[in-house]
């Protein structure tokens, strides 16, 4: 199936988890990547759709919002 990308911030990273393993039963490939995180791999921002964990930690860094948005 397709990969899919989960962005998510640092605090948000348990309920990040908890998506990505409900996607993966559903035999999807699932990528979590934390925003603003040094390392991220071509593979993590190419991957589509993406799914958004917004949170204020997300809404309050300028960072993550364009990183969601690219």
């Amino acid at each position: 199936m397709t990969d899919i990308r989960i962005l998510h911030a640092q605090e948000t990273q348990a309920f990040a988890c908890r998506v990505a393993a409900a996607l993966a039963a559903d035999g999807h490939s699932v990528m979590r990547h934390e925003a603003g995180a040094a390392v991220r791999p071509t593979s993590v921002r190419s991957a589509e759709p993406l799914v958004v964990v917004w949170s204020p930690q997300m809404l309050a860094n300028e960072a993550a919002i364009n990183e969601a948005r690219a």
